[in-house]
């Protein structure tokens, strides 16, 4: 038979206090220095998650899992402004002890906290704004704009200090910016960003960063059609979008035949001088088209001088397949080079 004890004997009494004691540590936590958790209640979390559109307010990534951290590092204090909403990777920095390299400071945590929140507010504000207000629409893209403009100048920075082997990593945070409700002035950051990786070729240019940034050039200009003239006459800043491409083409494709001597970085940065040219060649803009073939035979006698005849061969096929459209006779493909021909039937029915 099985003894019954009552609610309130000494046995039920200590369970209890084991129980609700959710702040006491065990032996394990103490021997390995853990601190005391305490639930954050649940109107607070809330609110600060609500307030902060449930983003990492450092890297502002919105398909991150997300989680609140103590900015003072005492998770006893429970007051909002001592509260961030930070993705792990980034809690994971602010939790760093010394001899773990320079971690994010309590100090800076907050200010980013706060000029999240702020944009946060502002962002939901103008939007409310422009639904009920046409005439408030434009200053909404402006703004939008203005604060696209000043994230992918943060992650520029970032990319001229990393290392190669980093950058990659950094691109892929430039891909929601490829989406074409972004303005001009988001999307020539965006391309001057990418200008700035080409100028550094020589360095050492790895064949993912070329890959990306062609991918990522290709897919912020303005280039609707390549077998038809677009619906509409391209605008200045548009032209000066294309101009823009042509510089972070040609400098990858120019150091990479001369000083790297690679085929992919040569092959990628004449990607993008592809689409330029076609663009140009099938809406007849002539100016245009002149400085992209320059571009072409300026990488043709390049590649000569140096002795990279596979990359003059490349250069000539790329160039002369730009300008063959639908219904023309096709350049056939240089003999003896490694090339994606998937890719150069894809930018054909493009």
């Amino acid at each position: 038979m099985v003894k019954q004890f009552s609610k309130n004997s000494p046995i039920h009494r200590a369970r209890r206090k084991r129980h609700s004691a959710g702040s006491r540590r065990g032996p394990l936590e103490k021997c390995l220095g853990m601190k005391k958790r305490h639930a954050i209640p649940g109107s607070v979390a809330d609110g600060l998650l609500y307030e902060a559109d449930r983003t990492c307010c450092i890297c502002h990534s919105p398909h991150k899992a997300v989680q609140l951290h103590h900015i003072d590092g005492n998770p006893g204090n429970k007051d909002p402004r001592n509260l961030a909403v930070l993705c792990l990777d980034h809690h994971d920095e602010a939790s760093k002890g010394p001899g773990h390299g320079r971690g994010l400071t309590p100090r800076q945590i907050r200010k980013y906290m706060d000029n999240w929140l702020r944009t946060v507010k502002v962002r939901r504000a103008t939007e409310a704004g422009a639904r009920t207000h046409p005439t408030v629409k434009i200053a909404h893209e402006l703004i939008m704009d203005a604060l696209s403009a000043h994230e992918i100048r943060k992650v520029r920075s970032r990319l001229i200090a990393a290392s190669w082997d980093k950058r990659l990593q950094l691109l892929v945070l430039l891909d929601p910016y490829t989406d074409f409700r972004y303005g001009y002035d988001a999307r020539i950051e965006f391309l001057y960003t990418l200008s700035d990786l080409a100028d550094q070729t020589r360095t050492g240019m790895t064949h993912e960063v070329a890959d990306m940034i062609n991918q990522l050039a290709v897919s912020i200009l303005p280039i609707f059609s390549l077998q038809r003239p677009a619906n509409r006459k391209p605008k200045k800043k548009d032209i000066r979008l294309l101009r823009q491409a042509i510089h972070i083409g040609s400098t990858m494709a120019y150091d990479a035949a001369k000083y790297l001597r690679d085929m992919r970085v040569a092959a990628a940065g004449a990607n993008v001088l592809w689409e330029v040219l076609r663009f140009a060649h099938v809406n007849k803009l002539r100016e245009l088209k002149r400085e992209v073939l320059s571009e072409f035979r300026s990488l043709e006698n390049e590649a000569e001088v140096g002795g990279f005849s596979e990359g003059k061969r490349w250069f000539e096929f790329e160039c002369l397949d730009a300008l063959a459209l639908e219904g023309h006779l096709q350049p056939k493909l240089p003999a003896g080079i490694a090339a994606n021909k998937s890719q150069i039937e894809s930018k054909r029915i493009t």
